[in-house]
């Protein structure tokens, strides 16, 4: 027995970076993992590392929360349950000082560093309580340093 067994995980942004590094951990342990990520590219080079057995994908934008409303769907639909909201989705741009940084900029990187969050926890709350699951959140050093 694996200490994730029969726990199911939505991470966003785990297609890459950290998130996939997260994901190939969650396998490894036993979970079942719903990715969502808004490349397309990323999620189908994600499934051929981890596999299709226990992993699956979804396209969507996190910023966005008809998207990921669907996504928290689609992971019930095909898991039946949620454990683990893992938000690792995020944005590290625009790399210029605060100044500089135009008003589409900024609040593109809050949708997606910060609202991400407060929807992956609007539409998946009610699953996570029937579990007594948790929320994960993560960042980059860039989360502690600026950029």
């Amino acid at each position: 027995m694996k200490l994730l067994d029969d726990k199911v995980v939505f991470l966003t942004g785990g297609s890459m970076g950290i998130g996939l590094e997260c994901a190939k951990k969650y396998q490894s342990n036993g979970a079942r993992i719903m990715i969502m990520s808004n490349d397309g590219a990323s999620l189908a080079k994600a499934l051929q590392i981890l596999g299709i057995n226990e992993t699956q994908v979804v396209t969507g934008d996190v910023s966005q929360p008809v998207d990921v409303e669907l996504a928290i769907k689609k992971t019930v639909t095909t898991f039946g349950k949620i454990d683990v909201i893992h938000n690792n989705a995020g944005l590290a741009s625009p790399s210029v000082p605060l100044h500089e940084t135009s008003d589409t900029e900024w609040a593109r990187l809050f949708d997606v560093n910060v609202k991400s969050i407060l929807l992956t926890a609007r539409y998946g709350i009610e699953e996570l309580k029937k579990t007594k699951g948790c929320v994960i959140n993560t960042s980059s050093l860039v989360g502690e340093i600026g950029q």
